[in-house]
């Protein structure tokens, strides 16, 4: 199954998925000339690449 990795906006979205020694990582953009999808395996025998998620940014009161 594919996890969405980062997404910027419409434009641009990237996923990846666990294969046998690593994982194929891809991303899909979108600008004025049409739609466009790359592609690339890293290697990560161990599965060890691990993915965090951005903390989500809090509104602060001023005193």
């Amino acid at each position: 199954m594919w996890e969405v990795l980062s997404t910027v906006g419409n434009d641009i979205r990237s996923d990846r998925q666990q294969v046998l020694g690593g994982w194929i990582v891809r991303t899909f953009k979108t600008n004025e000339y049409g739609k466009a999808v790359d592609q690339a395996f890293v290697s990560d025998p161990n599965h060890k690449w691990k993915v965090y998620k951005e903390p989500s940014k809090t509104k602060t009161k001023k005193p």
